[in-house]
């Protein structure tokens, strides 16, 4: 601020002199009264700044999704929302639903308005827990919950006892609104956490990762080891993972009743208790086998099912490790049944035990099949294209043939001299189909395709489709 000069060694002042002052007190004010009037216009400048962005970001096309999309776009990108009682681990993992609320304010009320997008959560710990009951109170009043725990419990442990407990009374709090939940424990941990005396009358989706039940550690105690689904009245989908334990595998209890239609399985079986299992789901529509060890049992009667089981299965889906999962495809039939119209191989054989099952075999029973798709090792996917392309009774209806998965070369080896042969990719294979196969396949459907991946050259492509094949394009995406 400028001050006013003063000469205190002439205490007479002359009319000039109060003139002078006037004049330079009146400067003064006036550049008080511009510089505060400055500081308006530059705080209304920036408030008009901000406004005109406003109008002009109404303009732009991400502005102009309605609340539906939006809202869309926020499910389609949606996390699992951790429940830590870390606080620092709460800082790392930040959700894409959280991320959402912070673009503007817009974003943050659609996407707190969705319910669906904040029900699917990730219980780590007991303090996880609590975190799970204040976000309940804030996020999901209502609407269904899908719950995963991440723990691996051991139910020797006092912690783990305790973290089962909490668990069970949550579950028991939120039974009429859980519908999905994703766990890894013993059969014993499973039944403390859902308890007898509470009905899941919305529960459709249960994922159990089976661990050793430290309740059974010899093999007299096999027949306790149970899995009881019976409480479950509206499951629709199951998915069994079993650590391969020789000494205690499960047996899986549905009623016939139960209408689940759809079951993954995966791991170590006795083959009375997995024909047992599947016998009584007359409901099941898709089956999932992924590694399945069938153990020696000394009974006499066959583990096949019978022909009048699982009279609606539509979709079989079969992931065979080296070593196991083919004697289970032999045991079970699977094929026999006349409701199969879809069926998804995959294999991960070496060229040096794929002859070990023969896959063409297993696939001549199913007559009514209309897509398959294939992820085999580099034999298998030999013998059955060539065997489609020679044999037309082979999947007579066939209409759709999936095979994204073959990127590179496939390699094989000569059956009379055992040498390899030339590497080739997979149009050369499909090429010998284009005749009567393909002919074959358009009677059974006029939309029949053949479905690559988007890494195969477009000309190769373009050779399969001059020679009038249909051929749709993808991007592969490994099974999960």
């Amino acid at each position: 601020m400028i001050e006013a000069p003063s000469y205190p060694w002439s205490p007479l002042v002359g009319p000039q002199e109060v003139e002078v002052v006037d004049k330079v007190r009146q400067l003064m004010a006036d550049i008080a009264e511009t510089t505060t009037r400055l500081e308006q216009m530059k705080a209304e400048l920036e408030r008009l700044n901000k406004q005109l962005f406003a109008l002009h970001a109404q303009k732009a096309p991400i502005a102009r999704i309605p609340d539906e999309i939006l809202i869309a776009i926020f499910e389609a990108g949606a996390e699992t929302l951790p429940m830590f009682s870390s606080a620092y681990k709460r800082r790392l993992d930040i959700p894409f639903q959280r991320t959402c609320t912070r673009v503007c304010r817009r974003w943050r009320q659609v996407a707190e308005s969705c319910t669906s997008l904040w029900a699917t959560t990730s219980i780590h710990d007991v303090g996880g827990i609590r975190m799970f009951e204040c976000h309940l109170a804030r996020h999901c009043k209502t609407g269904s919950l899908c719950i995963e725990v991440h723990h691996q419990f051991d139910c020797v442990s006092r912690d783990d006892r305790r973290f089962a407990k909490a668990l069970s009374q949550l579950f028991a709090c939120t039974a009429e609104r859980l519908a999905r939940v994703s766990l890894t424990c013993c059969p014993h941990t499973m039944q403390t956490i859902f308890s007898d005396q509470v009905e899941f009358p919305s529960l459709r989706v249960l994922n159990f990762e089976s661990a050793d039940d430290c309740h059974l550690r010899d093999s007299q105690a096999v027949a306790y080891s149970i899995i009881d689904l019976t409480k479950f009245s509206s499951l629709r989908h199951f998915t069994h993972a079993r650590h391969i334990n020789p000494f205690s595998p499960p047996a899986i209890l549905i009623p016939s009743s139960q209408p689940i239609f759809s079951i993954d399985l995966s791991g170590i079986f006795l083959p009375s208790v997995l024909r047992a299992l599947l016998q009584d789901c007359g409901n099941l529509q898709r089956l999932g086998l992924e590694g399945i060890v069938l153990l020696k049992q000394s009974e006499t009667t066959s583990s096949r099912l019978e022909p009048h089981k699982l009279p609606r299965l539509e979709e079989l889906q079969a992931w065979i490790d080296h070593g196991h999962s083919t004697d289970i495809l032999d045991e079970l039939a699977l094929t026999t049944r006349p409701s199969l119209r879809s069926i998804e191989l995959s294999c991960k054989h070496g060229d040096f035990d794929a002859d070990d099952f023969d896959l063409v075999w297993f696939l001549r029973h199913a007559s009514n099949l209309r897509r398959a798709r294939l992820s085999l090792c580099d034999d298998h996917t030999h013998q059955v294209l060539a065997t489609l392309g020679s044999e037309l009774r082979l999947l007579p209806m066939l209409c759709e043939i999936h095979l994204d998965s073959y990127e590179s070369e496939i390699y094989s080896f000569s059956d009379e001299t055992g040498e390899a042969e030339p590497p080739c990719d997979i149009v050369d294979l499909l090429k010998p189909l284009v005749d009567m196969r393909w002919n074959q396949m358009v009677q059974s459907s006029p939309s029949a395709r053949v479905v690559l991946s988007h890494n195969i050259p477009a000309e190769r492509v373009k050779e399969l489709r001059d020679m009038g094949m249909r051929v749709d394009l993808v991007d592969f995406i490994p099974p999960t």
